[in-house]
């Protein structure tokens, strides 16, 4: 059996990796629903699955707190459990009323920060031999694997997104040098990609210059030092992974991918107060991109907001 995973070496990224370990675990130990999951905030996010009962798509949200895996990070059950039926704290889990779970395994899969990522676990509608406890250790050292595969990618990303690339004319607006619309559009592509792939959180804000002085802006000296200042601005006081661009008249779009709404907010409100403090008012919006909408939907929310 052992075979299976070592067939599957060397792992090309996290995804390939993931699927071999998934099918490693079915082939050895069982279990209907084998997971890899993604705890973000209150989502429980299904990235990849080896499935045999349940038909739970890849991408399902659920609730984090409903879910076994939460009661085993706050240790309120145990990694293994060959019948969650004996557990207190599963059977009264709201998951467990939505599926028929006999048996549970998981074990987190930890950011090489320590951070928790998600977890490798598995269900099955029938309860399942003792003697699988024994096999904990092997699970939570694929799982410590996996994480370190998810971490090295996760740092080319964000090594990725911090270089300073050389914009094309046709990508960069020429008033602040920053990324224009086409840039923008191209960007959220790419982040869409990203967070469907590792459920990533990503928080997206609009800001907008309030008083412009002139309706007719091209060429006018006052709104061009305006718009350079917020450009400016926003470069030295956002984070260095956040994208940047100039998408309107007076308008700028904000991608911060990896930061929560509690992590983006106060960072956004000290970004819109230096500008305040230089004279330029502004005001924004900000929302958080849903799994089932994606990054676009949530550019348009921060636009609502802003208003």
């Amino acid at each position: 059996m052992y075979q299976t995973l070592i067939n599957a070496l060397p792992f090309t990224d996290f995804e390939v990796a993931c699927r071999a370990v998934l099918a490693f675990l079915h082939d050895r130990l069982g279990f209907d629903m084998w997971m890899m999951t993604r705890a973000n905030g209150e989502d429980w996010i299904i990235l990849q699955t080896e499935d045999y009962s349940y038909y739970i798509e890849e991408g399902t949200t659920l609730k984090w707190t409903d879910s076994f895996c939460s009661l085993m990070m706050e240790n309120k059950g145990p990694r293994v459990a060959p019948c969650s039926r004996d557990i207190e704290a599963y059977v009264k889990a709201p998951i467990a009323r939505q599926m028929n779970i006999g048996a549970y395994f998981g074990v987190p899969v930890l950011q090489e920060d320590g951070r928790l990522f998600g977890t490798l676990c598995a269900i099955d509608p029938e309860p399942q031999p003792q003697s699988i406890e024994a096999e904990l250790p092997l699970v939570e050292l694929l799982a410590s694997l996996l994480g370190s595969i998810l971490s090295k990618e996760l740092k080319a990303l964000d090594q990725e997104r911090r270089f300073k690339l050389t914009l094309s004319v046709d990508l960069m607006d020429e008033t602040t040098t920053l990324p224009n619309r086409r840039a923008w559009d191209q960007a959220v592509a790419r982040e869409e990609y990203i967070a469907s792939r590792y459920g990533s959180p990503i928080c997206v804000a609009a800001l907008e210059i309030v008083q412009k002085g002139v309706e007719s802006q091209n060429g006018n000296p006052a709104y061009v030092s305006q718009a350079r200042s917020v450009a400016f601005s926003l470069q030295k006081t956002l984070p260095s992974s956040a994208f940047i661009a100039k998408v309107g008249e007076g308008v700028f779009g904000v991608l911060m991918p990896e930061y929560s709404r509690a992590m983006a907010s106060p960072i956004l409100e000290r970004s819109v107060e230096a500008l305040q403090l230089e004279g330029i008012p502004m005001r924004y919006g900000m929302s958080m991109r849903r799994s089932e909408e994606g990054v676009s939907q949530a550019f348009m929310e921060a636009v609502k907001a802003k208003n």
